[in-house]
């Protein structure tokens, strides 16, 4: 087989249909990491050229979805950035009053399930029966929802997290852990993509959690992305975004927001999308 090689035009043509279809927005410097995770995957098709891989990934949806799973970073842990579930833990969840209303959670973009967890477990301790309650859980990339589903994780995992919250909320076999079933159950993963013109999902929300996705977006797709979230928050709903992203302060102004401090927003009215 002939040496492989990543040619401009063939970077730029696989960079436009990811963005075209997820919003990620791959710069040059992400070069080297497309090559290095689509490598694999062109030899065992047995193509010597990316020019052959990018047509491939044009005309076959299944094989755009592979591409996209192989290029998606995903890093997360459990209850990873804790300030945020220690701000949902002692400001959101007090303040939830029965209602007979439903309690939702939105875990945007949750890689492989630790965050839709963590999430889990904060609202079960903090809410408890009180309120009935409920997590989404929604990501592009196919595999790691099958592995979110599943809920198996090595025990290094869970290393950090007290004795008694792993006895409570996690099976140990070996050298690994499982999440309860009665904590899965109580957490809904789907397949979602965020930039989509029409998110199918009920409203209003209680909180979205969207952490290091804002990231991989151009600031347009930022935008558009953020006003769906306003629609589908109540207002005095919470949005909590990654360490390195905000709401730039005009986008709060016109939108609707309210910065708290860490990357904790609240909606404070209904003005998104004027």
């Amino acid at each position: 087989m002939e040496k492989l090689i990543l040619r401009d035009e063939e970077f730029k043509g696989i960079a436009e249909i990811v963005e075209a279809r997820s919003g990620i927005h791959l710069t040059n410097q992400k070069r080297n990491l497309v090559f290095n995770r689509l490598r694999p995957r062109l030899r065992s098709l047995k193509l010597d050229r990316f020019s052959d891989y990018l047509r491939l990934i044009r005309e076959q949806p299944e094989e755009l979805a592979l591409a996209l799973n192989l290029i998606t970073t995903n890093v997360t842990k459990f209850f990873r950035e804790e300030h945020h579930f220690r701000f949902l833990e002692e400001q959101v969840l007090p303040a939830v009053v029965p209602r007979g209303e439903i309690w939702r959670a939105w875990s945007a973009g949750c890689s492989t399930g630790e965050e839709a967890y963590s999430l889990a477990i904060i609202c079960r301790e903090g809410l408890g029966q009180k309120v009935k309650w409920r997590i989404l859980a929604t990501d592009i990339n196919t595999h790691v929802l099958s592995v979110a589903q599943r809920g198996i994780y090595p025990h290094e995992a869970v290393a950090h997290l007290p004795r008694a919250m792993i006895s409570k909320y996690f099976d140990i076999d070996g050298g690994t852990v499982k999440v309860k079933e009665f904590l899965k159950k109580s957490v809904w993963f789907r397949y979602l993509n965020l930039i989509e013109p029409y998110i199918p999902l009920r409203s209003p929300l209680d909180v979205i959690f969207c952490r290091n996705v804002f990231i991989y977006f151009t600031r347009e797709t930022q935008r558009d992305v953020l006003m769906t979230f306003h629609r589908l928050l109540k207002v005095g709903g919470h949005l909590f975004l990654g360490h390195a992203e905000s709401i730039p302060t005009d986008w709060q102004r016109q939108q609707g927001w309210v910065h708290l401090g860490q990357g904790v927003y609240k909606k404070v009215d209904g003005k998104a999308g004027r």
